[in-house]
């Protein structure tokens, strides 16, 4: 079917690249330490029918366990906001 349509001009026209170049190179490592963290959230439920959330930091460079941040009730903007200003002020210092 594809190759019918294409041969009788059916297709749509491909469209070209919007806006700027991605300039990522694929490389979540960073070859020195304090220089990049991923973060994440996760909800978990405890035994005694509560939930609580966990927020961490991770070096990318050596995956070492920047932060940890855990509360009964989060929105996790701004405590991943939190957690990566202390990761950064640990690291000026």
């Amino acid at each position: 079917m594809l190759r019918l349509m294409r041969e009788h001009h059916l297709l749509s026209p491909q469209r070209g690249p919007r806006g700027e170049a991605n300039l990522h190179d694929g490389r979540i490592t960073t070859d020195t330490p304090n220089e990049m963290w991923g973060t994440d959230g996760v909800r978990i439920q405890t035994v005694d029918d509560a939930l609580v959330w966990v927020f961490a930091a991770v070096d990318h460079c050596d995956g070492y366990c920047a932060g940890i941040h855990a509360v009964k009730a989060a929105s996790a903007s701004p405590r991943l906001s939190l957690l990566l200003r202390d990761c950064k002020a640990n690291s000026a210092g």
